[in-house]
Parts: structure tokens; sequence; C-alpha cells
């Protein structure tokens, strides 16, 4: 059974709590101390674990001081023990303090709890001491703490942003790939900073990148109308620098599109396919977290809702395997039947990277690749080509795209 994290708030306090209960049936917290736990702040952060729609673990954390994080809580269903997901929650709000800039990370443990102490000491931490009367009964907790790798370019950027959102960080992100700017300009004007004014950004975009951030106006949604390419020379830590530091921040549900060539030859231009998974040819990652993600980098609720929505709506919108190229060359005929024979639908040479480095700190993901190729056309593929492509994959998807983020806003 695969398992999904994605980021919660107080709209999960009801399956938290029971959750709690189920865990810890006479040692829970109360639905009041989880209220405190669960509220979304740009400095907290907590993730729950979903099979089938049920959630079946979370975790929270916080910064306690400028560069250590504070492991808050960890409930795992008892059904759902020994599979790996605890230690993938607790990896997920751990490769979010990273982001943050943190060097060290502490738990308290019961000292009675050795099943939960050798959990933790798997996954790195070490016995550090024991504090007496920790716990409201008076019981003894074992204080762990563990040592981490921060990501400074990232947690750079973060800082920059959490002063200029002032405490309202949108909750919805999207990338627009080459040419699907025009999505940003459906919505609401906010204000917009241009990419050479956000620290460790200049220099990152290409011809159908406007090369900035925008928040629309409402404060729910921001765009980032370009990205880096690994063709440009940016490794993985650089390709997802801007979206993993807004994520660490508490931009929580992502929406990354992308302008893809057909590699099968029932698609067409202006078709939209989206992200059930990915091969990645490129041969760049972005930094590791301490687990990694797993089967279920691509949210497979918004993704059923997507199809869902275009097939409503007449919209040619179909569900499909993703490769990721090095670029930026384009690719050859025995490329694209190599591809085929692999299973994959569409490829491009972006989107793998910043999907991992998003998924890895718990949130939701969903990827769209727009169409601007077909297989078999005779024709040359260029990066003009692509970017003429626009009008028909506009007047295509435009709608569509435009109401999938305003469900993401609404959190549906």
């Amino acid at each position: 059974m695969v398992v999904e994290l994605r980021r919660i708030g107080n709209e999960s306090l009801t399956l938290v709590t029971a959750l709690e209960k189920a865990c810890f049936p006479s040692d829970f917290w109360s639905r009041a101390t989880l209220r405190g736990v669960l509220a979304r702040w740009s400095d907290s952060v907590s993730v729950g674990a979903f099979a089938r729609g049920e959630l079946v673990g979370y975790v929270s954390a916080s910064l306690s001081e400028p560069w250590e994080v504070h492991v808050l809580s960890l409930a795992v269903a008892p059904g759902h023990r020994g599979r790996g997901t605890a230690s993938r929650l607790v990896s997920s709000v751990l490769h979010w303090a990273c982001m943050r800039g943190c060097t060290r990370a502490f738990l308290e443990v019961r000292v009675s709890s050795e099943s939960a102490r050798a959990a933790y000491e798997r996954l790195g931490f070490c016995c550090e001491g024991v504090s007496d009367g920790y716990y409201e009964d008076g019981g003894a907790a074992l204080v762990m703490s563990m040592d981490l790798s921060p990501e400074q370019e990232v947690a750079g950027i973060a800082t920059a942003f959490r002063d200029l959102f002032d405490g309202r960080v949108p909750r919805v992100g999207v990338i627009l790939g080459s040419g699907i700017g025009w999505l940003a300009e459906i919505d609401e004007p906010g204000f917009a900073v241009p990419y050479e004014q956000i620290p460790g950004m200049s220099g990152s975009s290409v011809e159908g990148h406007k090369g900035m951030l925008l928040v629309n106006g409402n404060g729910s949604t921001v765009y980032l109308m370009g990205r880096r390419h690994h063709y440009q020379g940016y490794d993985g830590r650089q390709v997802s620098a801007l979206p993993a530091a807004l994520a660490s921040l508490g931009v929580d549900s992502w929406l990354l599109t992308t302008s893809a060539g057909a590699v099968v030859p029932d698609l067409r231009t202006g078709d939209a396919v989206v992200i059930t998974d990915h091969v990645n040819l490129s041969g760049c990652v972005p930094a590791e977290p301490l687990r990694p993600v797993g089967p279920s980098v691509y949210s497979r609720r918004l993704g059923v809702k997507t199809v869902e929505m275009g097939f409503e709506a007449g919209m040619p919108v179909r569900e499909g395997v993703f490769a990721c190229v090095s670029g930026p060359a384009y690719e050859t005929g025995s490329e694209v039947s190599l591809l085929a024979d692999s299973g994959v639908d569409v490829v491009s040479m972006s989107t793998v990277q910043e999907a991992l480095a998003l998924a890895s700190q718990g949130c939701e993901v969903i990827g769209v690749a727009l169409v601007t190729n077909d297989v078999g056309s005779g024709e040359s593929v260029s990066h003009t080509e692509v970017l003429r492509a626009q009008t028909a994959v506009r007047s295509a998807q435009g709608a569509l795209l435009r109401k999938l983020v305003e469900k993401m806003e609404l959190g549906k």
C-alpha cells in the first residue's frame, strides 16, 4: 500500500486527535494542545501520512532556536508501524529544517519507551541526557539529538522572503515552464520580485521565462515565472533552491508545469498529461533527505481530481509517465523510441529535481506536462517551436489549470 505524505494543519485536527488516541490510549495530547501544534507558522511544520485517504501517521516540528529544530510529536497507527512510515515522516521535517539552515535536531521520548528510543537511534539520533519530570504525569524524558547538514543557499533565500511575506506566506506555489507565463497573467496581480533581486538567483532565466517571482493579489499563490535547468550548469541543489526555500516557509501545495514533447503517438499539441511517475535520465538530483522520498512523489489525490475536471470539461487530459533529460539538445528519433519502449509518455528537461526537493519536505506536488510537439510530425523541434505552441496549449488547457489552482488555494 502506497503511503503519501503531505503537509497538514488544523483542518486535520479531528483526524490527528483520533490518531493520537489510537496510538497513545492513556497518554494522548489534548485537542487544545494539538490545535497549537498543528497551527501553520513559517517556523513550524506538520506532515501527515495518508494511505487510501486515511491518516495513518503524522509528525510536527518547530524551530526552537535560530539553528535548531525540535521534533514535537510523532505518531503512526499501530497497523502501519514497521513499514518505514515513521522514518519518512521524521525525514521530511528534518529536511525542512535543513532548508532553514538548522545544524541540530532534538526531541524527547519517555525513558520507558525502549522501542521509540531504538527507532530514533536507527535514524541517527543519540542520547544526550535525561529531563526529570518532563511529562505532566511526572515521567522522565530521554533527550535525543543529531547533527544536521544545513542548505545555506536555500536558507538565505528563505530568510529574505520571510521578511518580505511578513507572516502572510502563500499556501500554493506554481512553477511555470517555457512559455507558460500566461497562467500567472490570468490571476489578479499582486507584487513581483525579479530573480536578479533574490539572493543567489541571478542569471536563472532562459528564453520564454520572465525570470521573476509573482504573488497574486490576495496573497494565496506564488508563481515562479522561470526555472533553472541542469544544462545551464546548475546542479540539483541550485535547480531546486528557490522552490525549496519557499516550501520551508510554508508554501505547502505545488503545481509544477512543463512544456513537454510527446513520446507516444496518441498525444497531440495542446494535450495535458498529469504526471503519475517519472524517469530521471538527467543525472541531476537535489539535496538528499535523511530517507529517500519513496514511490509517492506526485499527489494521487490532486492527480485524480485534475483528470476528472478535464473529463468533465471535455479537455484532453490523461495520466502518464514523465521523463526528465539533461538537454539542451532535443531527442533523436531513436531516443524517443527508447523512451516509448520504457513506458514514458512525455519528456522535457526539467521538473523532476523540483518535485523531489518539494516532496522530501512533505509538500503535496502535482506535475502537469503540456504537450508542445507531437511524435513523428516530420518537423524539427526547437525552443522557438515550443514557445510558438503556447497558443494551442493555452486554448486547450488554460481554463483547466486556472480551476486547478483555485481548488489548490481552497485546499480541495
